[in-house]
C-alpha cells in the first residue's frame, strides 16, 4: 500500500503542512515531465515503504516561487522534511532506497 499523496498549490499549503507533521516528503514536479510521471507513478506503486509518512505533491506551474523557496532547479526533486527543516533530496532518479534508509532512520 502507497502513503497517500497530496496535491498543493502554494507556498503557504506547503509550510502549513510541514509545520504540523513531524515527517514529509515533499514531490515537486513540472506538467509534461515523464520522468516527474514515472517517479510520482512509483511513489503510487509503493516505492516509499512507510506508508504513514504524508507525501506532499506540488508542480512548478501552480506555483513558480516554489522553485526558489526549496531551491529546486529541476525536476522532479523530492525533499524528506523532518521536523520542519529539510534532511535530504534528490533530483531526477530518485534513489528510493536511501530515502527510505532515512525515513526509517528517524523513525526510529
Amino acid at each position: 500500500m502507497a502513503p497517500h499523496m497530496e496535491n498543493v498549490q502554494t507556498i503557504g499549503q506547503i509550510k502549513d503542512r510541514l509545520s504540523r507533521e513531524e515527517i514529509v516528503i515533499l514531490l515537486i514536479k513540472s506538467e509534461n515531465c515523464s520522468v516527474c510521471d514515472a517517479i510520482e507513478n512509483q511513489i503510487k506503486d509503493g516505492a516509499i515503504k512507510d506508508n504513514s509518512v504524508p507525501v506532499i505533491k506540488a508542480k512548478l506551474e501552480d506555483a513558480p516561487e516554489i522553485s526558489g523557496e526549496f531551491l529546486t532547479f529541476t525536476s522532479p526533486t523530492i525533499l524528506l522534511f523532518i521536523n520542519n527543516k529539510e534532511h535530504w533530496r534528490a533530483s531526477r532518479f530518485i534513489p528510493f532506497d536511501d530515502l527510505n534508509k532515512h525515513i526509517d532512520f528517524w523513525k526510529t
